[in-house]
């Protein structure tokens, strides 16, 4: 490899979301239609090194941990924390007091988690990995979206105003 592997990982996370905001339909979709847009364009992105991912990811057990990785990190998480704000403002993303500060954390283990899971598909044409995308993309957004829990939230602090306002 003649490139320097840091700079070649914050490429793969910045080329990505250049090519997702050359489609114009981009701009308008939902903040999960975005993650999951955003999540296969980095597997076609990447797919041509996916040898020397491998390898990479293989010789350094702690690759995570790594410079060359925390590039990538870097430039997703920037990406994840609009996305996290567009969500909020739309109403897609509940921001919940003290366990939002888990959000990123999540949307980190859901990309590691992809790209650990396609390096090991060895299906023809990656076939698991596009099931794997939209399972991982809908499990994300069903944890962080409002849900039963925020609606019993609610529920009970209004009971409990009335109860001490009445």
């Amino acid at each position: 490899m003649n490139y320097d592997i840091k700079d070649t990982w914050k490429s793969y996370a910045e080329t990505t979301l250049q090519n997702c905001a050359e489609d114009p339909a981009f701009g308008e979709y939902t903040a999960r239609e975005k993650y999951l847009a955003y999540c296969y364009t980095l597997l076609e992105v990447m797919k041509p090194d996916k040898v020397d991912i491998q390898m990479q990811v293989r010789q350094v057990p702690s690759f995570l941990r790594s410079g060359a990785y925390k590039g990538f990190k870097e430039a997703f998480q920037s990406f994840t924390e609009v996305l996290m704000d567009e969500g909020v403002q739309r109403g897609e993303i509940q921001a919940r007091p003290f366990i939002a500060n888990i959000y990123p954390g999540i949307f980190q283990a859901s990309i590691v988690s992809l790209i650990t899971f396609w390096l090991n598909d060895d299906s023809e044409n990656a076939e698991q990995t596009d099931v794997a995308v939209e399972k991982i993309v809908h499990l994300v957004f069903d944890t962080i979206a409002p849900n039963a829990f925020d609606s019993a939230f609610d529920l009970l602090q209004f009971l409990v105003k009335q109860r001490f306002n009445g």
